[in-house]
C-alpha cells in the first residue's frame, strides 16, 4: 500500500482550483495549528493515538455530519481521548469517474477550513489512489485503523461502506472491531423536515440556486475558494474545477482571505453562462483583495438569503 506522506499536500486543490499550481503558495496555509493534518499513519504522534475517529467523505460537513461530531465530541470529552476524522483526497468519486460533472461541495482547502473550526485534534487525509482503493476491508482496518492510527472508537453513519468495491459495511466493521479491540458507534442519519440530511439534497438546492435551503442543511453559509485571476474591480476569478457550480446569475457573498476569520466584506459574485467571465464586484474590500492576492485565493461565503438574480 502506498501513501503520499507530505502533510500539506493533503490540502492541495489537486486540480480543484482552476489553473492552480502543483503546490499553493505558503500564504495559503496561515498557522494552521489544530487540526494536525496526517497523510500517512506513521505520522501520528503518541498523544493522538487511542482517538475517537469519525469515518466518511464529509463533503460539505453538513448537519448530518455534525450530528456524528457531537456524539464523538461527547465521548472524547468523557474518556479524555483525542478527536480525529478520516477523509481521503481526492474524493473517491473523483478517482473512479475523473471525467464526471463537478459535484463536490468543498475543495480540500475549504474542507480543512470546516474541520479547523469543528474542534478536531487531527485529520487523517490519505491519498485515494489505486493502492488505497484495492484494500480489502480487513486490511484497511488492521493496517490503517489499528496498527497505524491506534483508534479506540470509530463513529459512522449506518450507510458507511469501506474497502475494495465498497464491500465492507457497518456490520462487518463491528465484527472487526470486536476482533481487533476497538468500539464501533453507528448512528442513524439526521432527518430534517422528514428527509435525510445529506450531501445529495444539498447539491440539489445549490443546482437550483437556493442558497438559503443549502445553508440551512449545512448549518453554515456554503463557501467556495476562488482563484483571483485579475485583482482589480471587478475582480476576475476562476471557479474550482471539481466543485459544483450554481446556475448563472449574481449572488450576494461575503469575501475574506483564506484562513482569516476577522476580515470580511460584502460583494456580488457574477457567474457567467460559460464560466469564462466570472467576477466579483466589490463595494469596500480592496484591502481584503490585496491580502488575498498574496495566495491568489479568496473565500466567498454565499449569503443564506435568497440573493440570486439572473
Amino acid at each position: 500500500m502506498s501513501y503520499h506522506a507530505t502533510n500539506r499536500d493533503s490540502l492541495r486543490p489537486d486540480g480543484d482550483i482552476t489553473g492552480s499550481p502543483d503546490r499553493l503558495p505558503d500564504a495559503a496555509y496561515p498557522s494552521l495549528g489544530r487540526p494536525v493534518i496526517l497523510s500517512h499513519p506513521s505520522e501520528i504522534s503518541p498523544d493522538l493515538r487511542g482517538s475517537i475517529m469519525l469515518l466518511g467523505n464529509f463533503d460539505g460537513f453538513h448537519r448530518g455530519h455534525q450530528h456524528l461530531l457531537a456524539f464523538a465530541q461527547a465521548k472524547a470529552r468523557a474518556e479524555g481521548r483525542p478527536l480525529g476524522a478520516m477523509s481521503a483526497e481526492p474524493h473517491p468519486r473523483q478517482f473512479f469517474a475523473p471525467d464526471a460533472a463537478p459535484f463536490r461541495l468543498t475543495c480540500p482547502i475549504t474542507k480543512h477550513q470546516t474541520f479547523r473550526r469543528s474542534g478536531f485534534d487531527f485529520v487523517f487525509s490519505p491519498t485515494f489512489d489505486a493502492d488505497f482503493a484495492c484494500q480489502d476491508p480487513e486490511e484497511f482496518v488492521a493496517a490503517v485503523l489499528v496498527n497505524g492510527l491506534g483508534v479506540s472508537r470509530v463513529v459512522t453513519g449506518r450507510n458507511f461502506r469501506f474497502g475494495a468495491r465498497r464491500s465492507g459495511d457497518t456490520r462487518l466493521l463491528r465484527e472487526l472491531g470486536l476482533r481487533y479491540g476497538f468500539t464501533v458507534s453507528e448512528l442513524d442519519e439526521l432527518r430534517v423536515n422528514d428527509r435525510i440530511c445529506g450531501s445529495s439534497i444539498i447539491r440539489q438546492h445549490i443546482q437550483a440556486g437556493d442558497m438559503a435551503a443549502a445553508s440551512a442543511l449545512l448549518g453554515y453559509p456554503w463557501h467556495v475558494a476562488l482563484r483571483i485571476t485579475t485583482a482589480s474591480n471587478p475582480v476576475e476569478i476562476a471557479w474550482p474545477k471539481h466543485v459544483l457550480r450554481p446556475p448563472p446569475g449574481s449572488y450576494g457573498v461575503a469575501i475574506r482571505p483564506i484562513g482569516d476569520t476577522l476580515q470580511h466584506s460584502p460583494a456580488i459574485l457574477f457567474l457567467s453562462e460559460d464560466g469564462v467571465a466570472d467576477r466579483l464586484e466589490l463595494s469596500s474590500a480592496q484591502q481584503i483583495i490585496h491580502d488575498a492576492a498574496i495566495s491568489g485565493l479568496i473565500l466567498a461565503e454565499f449569503l443564506p438569503s435568497p440573493s440570486r438574480t439572473v
